[in-house]
């Protein structure tokens, strides 16, 4: 994911109920930067239930632009991309834990 301010970044949500929707009016502020901010993607994978589904998405108007293009603009794929290559990120992820705890 091309990064310039962090706010589509920051617009991921989590749900349990219903995958999060792109709100037309979520843009960034002029001249504004964002972080990350965990805790709400973080509440709702500490409340659920082994049996709920997780839904993640981001909510910046443009983040469908971004994911498949538009206007002739190569799109960055990023959510296709980290899709594809989901295996590898969860091993790499879970060495990562078994280093940590000694595992």
């Amino acid at each position: 994911m091309r990064y310039k301010t962090g706010f589509l970044w920051s617009s991921l949500m989590a749900s349990t109920s219903a995958m999060p929707t792109i709100n037309p009016r979520s843009v960034p502020a002029e001249g504004g930067t964002y972080s990350f901010e965990f805790s709400q993607v973080e509440a709702v994978i500490a409340g659920a239930d082994l049996s709920d589904t997780l839904y993640f998405g981001y909510i910046a108007a443009y983040a469908a632009y971004r994911g498949f293009g538009a206007n002739g603009e190569a799109p960055d794929a990023f959510v296709r991309s980290a899709a594809q290559n989901w295996d590898a990120i969860v091993s790499q992820n879970a060495k990562k834990v078994q280093r940590e705890f000694g595992l």
